[in-house]
């Protein structure tokens, strides 16, 4: 998978989602567990640290 295919996957995971807290803050870890936004914050934090933005 070429880097414009996961960042072009990555943006489609979090399409239909409000607003999603920074990974590890308390807001994160406010979130239930199986609440798609605790995920969607691995993904946006994954997605910047291979794009070098962390």
């Amino acid at each position: 998978m070429s880097a414009d295919e996961t960042a072009s996957w990555a943006r489609e995971e979090l399409v239909d989602l409000a607003e999603v807290p920074v990974y590890g803050s308390e807001a994160w870890h406010l979130l239930e567990p199986s609440d798609p936004r605790r995920q969607a914050a691995l993904v946006v934090a994954a997605e910047r640290w291979r794009e070098g933005q962390r």
